[in-house]
């Protein structure tokens, strides 16, 4: 009986290869079009490809979704790129052995979209000595699989980071500037391992030519998003796949998920000229006074939470993101002509956040923005969260000032900030309750 249940088998997978041989070419496009990326961001969250109905896994159902699209034979390339797994231009048989090869491990190479809308490829392998520049791209790995990182960027290894000396001690090694890296600091890494991956964000800000820097060697640049145009969750369950460590992933979004549903679900009801409108300013470093438009994640994020944002106002369209300095007058127009009811101020911190603080720094906003205008609202936060993987966090400030009738009981913020240093990402000297990392107008 076995026997014949395996030989069944046999010729339905065997039948399976021939309808798809038999169409394989019926989905092509020019490969010179075909390599200028995409348009856009995939609308899953796992951007490997592969993963071509656009879920949070890659399965079974990629390859039944796969073998949909061959048997149609019309569809555009470019709108189903996610189902090109092994990227040469064609849907076809050989995306489904890539598929299958994604799903039982033995895939050598894979394909992903990055956070600048490129299409890379992926060794894996190789092994997987990690190199993070910018603190968001390390909170990442950190939160995947710490034991990863062999060496970082000076903004880590040296700035009041409290959280990072759990995993990182003062003394790790550092390739420099974190926007202009110390190319033989990094090969020098490098030929200590035989390998390294470095993971940063987009080439519009981090060492834009890193690339073609050491392309000579066996080292992979992976920029995946960790706070442009507020996308965290893609990148770290991106990252996971990459690495082999979605188990931490997973459970990271199984966290990020319950929260970011309910705010986007309290909100949804909330008429257009009901919302609140607003404005994110950010003095991290102090000497910074600037506004943050589309681009920065606390913009997107913020009209996510229910807000009216003004910052466009300010902006260029043509611009990918932007952030402009203001004068207090422009804050005043704002508010006379705009109708502004909110400021939100980002200061430096929580790693800063010492008791005291965020109120301190409150007042200071207060009396520079309140006068002759009493009655706009202002709420301030340590910057690290409205950044990375603890955004969830902030998002969670954001509905509660905006809401605070519609958000009241809905999250108790320092036993979730406290389940994300402890659980998610593993810091042992850090406690919630002793921190200070916001203060706002319901606190007074």
């Amino acid at each position: 009986m076995k026997s014949l249940k395996k030989f069944a088998s046999i010729i339905i997978a065997l039948s399976i290869v021939v309808v798809v041989i038999g169409v394989s070419n019926a989905v092509k496009n020019d490969s010179n079009e075909y390599n200028k990326g995409v348009d856009s961001y995939p609308t899953g969250r796992l951007w490997v490809l592969g993963n071509a109905n656009n879920d949070d896994f890659i399965n079974q159902n990629d390859v039944d979704y796969i073998n949909k699209v061959i048997s149609e034979g019309t569809i555009n390339n470019r709108e189903h790129i996610m189902c090109d797994a092994n990227y040469d231009g064609n849907i076809n048989s050989d995306d489904i052995k890539q598929v299958q090869g994604l799903i039982d491990g033995t895939a050598n190479k894979m394909w992903y979209v990055n956070v600048d809308k490129k299409i890379c490829s992926f060794n894996s392998t190789l092994d997987k000595n990690i190199l993070t520049i910018h603190p968001s791209p390390t909170e990442e790995i950190i939160l995947l699989n710490p034991e990863l990182i062999v060496a970082s960027d000076d903004y880590v290894t040296q700035t009041g980071y409290t959280q990072f000396r759990d995993i990182i001690p003062r003394n790790f090694p550092t390739v420099g500037d974190m926007f202009d890296p110390d190319i033989e600091a990094i090969v020098e890494i490098y030929d200590k391992y035989g390998s390294l991956i470095v993971v940063l964000g987009t080439a519009d800000y981090f060492a834009p030519t890193l690339e073609s820097q050491v392309e000579s060697f066996d080292i992979q640049v992976v920029r995946l998003p960790s706070w442009e145009s507020g996308i965290v969750a893609p990148g770290i369950l991106t990252l996971g796949y990459l690495l082999g460590e979605t188990e931490s992933a997973y459970k990271y979004l199984k966290w990020h998920d319950r929260i970011i549903n309910k705010i986007k679900e309290k909100v949804s009801s909330i008429p257009d000229e009901d919302k609140v409108k607003l404005i994110m300013i950010n003095t991290a470093p102090e000497d910074v006074d600037e506004i943050h438009g589309p681009g920065f994640g606390d913009y997107e994020n913020s009209i996510i939470c229910g807000g009216y944002n003004l910052a466009y106002i300010f902006g260029n369209e043509d611009e990918k993101w932007y952030a402009t300095g203001y004068t207090l007058e422009d804050i005043i127009s704002l508010h006379q002509k705009n109708d502004l009811e909110m400021l939100i101020s980002i200061f430096v911190g929580p790693f800063y956040a010492e008791n005291g603080k965020a109120k301190e720094y409150y007042n200071t906003c207060v009396d520079k923005f309140q006068p002759g205008m009493e009655d706009i609202k202002i709420c301030v936060y340590g910057w690290d969260i409205s950044v990375g993987p603890s955004y969830p966090i902030a998002m969670i400030l954001y509905a509660n000032w905006m809401y605070p009738s519609l958000f009241e009981g809905e999250f108790v913020i320092l036993d979730e900030y406290q389940y994300y240093l402890s659980d998610i990402m593993g810091y042992s000297s850090w406690n919630a309750t002793e921190m200070e990392i916001f203060h706002s107008y319901l606190d007074e």
